[in-house]
């Protein structure tokens, strides 16, 4: 009992963390809707191993991607974010997504691999465009 008891006073003496601003893992702005269905979509394909069953499964989420960016293009831009920069965030998103459908349709790996990439950064896009201009480096 003793040693509960000076546990629970221990740990009632430490200060606890403030809920951090980022909402992830990977550092990304608290995501919503389209917008972290999306996110969620990408980041198993764009995290797993380079190759096959990596572009095998970029592949098969095509539909995911172009329906997710398609719906993120069609709302209205965050508070913090300039309109027009996120009209351009917004349709990189959606051109990439469909690029890579074609890239997949022509089935040449890097073509595949690049369009990954490419999907991988105009999201990145979207995420800048969250943040703001004002926080821009």
């Amino acid at each position: 009992m003793l040693r509960t008891f000076a546990a629970a006073a221990i740990l009632a003496t430490v200060p606890l963390a403030a809920t951090p601003v980022m909402a992830d893992e990977d550092g990304h702005p608290e995501l919503s809707g389209s917008v972290k269905a999306f996110h969620d979509v990408l980041r198993v394909d764009w995290h797993a191993e380079k190759g096959d069953a990596r572009n095998a499964a970029a592949c098969r989420n095509v539909g995911d991607y172009i329906a997710l960016s398609r719906e993120i293009a069609r709302q209205s831009a965050p508070a913090e974010a300039d309109a027009s920069a996120w009209g351009t965030a917004t349709a990189g998103l959606t051109d990439a997504s469909v690029a890579l459908g074609a890239y997949c349709a022509g089935g040449v790996a890097a073509n595949v691999e690049a369009g990954l990439a490419t999907l991988h950064e105009r999201f990145h896009d979207i995420m800048k465009a969250m943040r703001g201009a004002q926080n821009e480096t």
